[in-house]
């Protein structure tokens, strides 16, 4: 229920419930990966992009399979990029890249908005007609 306040921009009634799902103790690891992104997503979204940046890292440490892994690198680079380290956030979003494109069952949103973060990325930078080696072909 925490994600569906998320997605309708209802941040706050969406970390409580994230939260709350946390300390219940109920879930399996994977599930709390999942909560525990939700809320990064959640730090991002509010405007608290150090608190942000610690959550993805955090996960990051974790031995996490490459969706999910793909998906924290992508959270942590558009938070570097929205905080102004744009050349971090490419190597990161490089990655995430290369992961979403070698996994079979993506959905091709997913890959779209990895792009997406990448060009962004890259118009921080000023490189505005440099594709990245990952865009137009896999790493």
């Amino acid at each position: 229920m925490g994600r569906t306040y998320q997605r309708l921009g209802d941040y706050l009634t969406a970390r409580s419930l994230l939260e709350e799902a946390r300390e219940l103790g109920k879930l399996s690891p994977a599930e709390h990966v999942v909560v525990e992104l939700e809320l990064a997503d959640n730090h991002f979204l509010s405007g608290r992009f150090e608190q942000a940046e610690a959550a993805y890292r955090e996960q990051l440490g974790h031995d996490l399979d490459a969706t999910i892994r793909a998906r924290a690198l992508a959270g942590l680079a558009r938070t570097l990029a929205q905080a102004g380290d744009a050349a971090e956030a490419m190597e990161l979003l490089d990655e995430s890249i290369r992961l979403t494109r070698a996994d079979p069952a993506v959905e091709p949103r997913r890959l779209a908005q990895r792009l997406n973060d990448a060009g962004s990325a890259r118009f921080r930078l000023g490189e505005y007609k440099q594709p990245s080696n990952c865009w137009m072909k896999p790493c």
